[in-house]
C-alpha cells in the first residue's frame, strides 16, 4: 500500500472509531445501550415531522432534504 492509501485507511478508522466513542458516550449519558441511542437519533426527527401542521409538511421536508 502506498502512503496516501494508509492514511485515507488510518483516516477512515479514526473517524469510524470517534463515532463509536461519541456514541457509547452519549448512550452512556441518556442511560441507553447504542443500538437505543442510535434509535433515538431518528426518533426525534420523527417527532419533530409529527407535530408540523399538515399544511407546512411539504415545505418543510424539502428544507430537510436540502440539508
Amino acid at each position: 500500500m502506498t502512503k496516501k492509501q494508509w492514511v485515507a485507511l488510518g483516516v477512515f478508522l479514526f473517524i469510524v472509531v470517534a463515532f463509536f466513542v461519541v456514541s457509547a458516550i452519549l448512550a452512556h449519558v441518556h442511560d441507553n445501550t447504542l443500538v437505543v441511542e442510535w434509535q433515538s437519533w431518528f426518533g426525534i426527527i420523527k417527532d419533530a415531522v409529527e407535530q408540523i401542521p399538515p399544511e407546512e409538511t411539504e415545505e418543510v421536508v424539502e428544507t430537510l432534504m436540502k440539508m
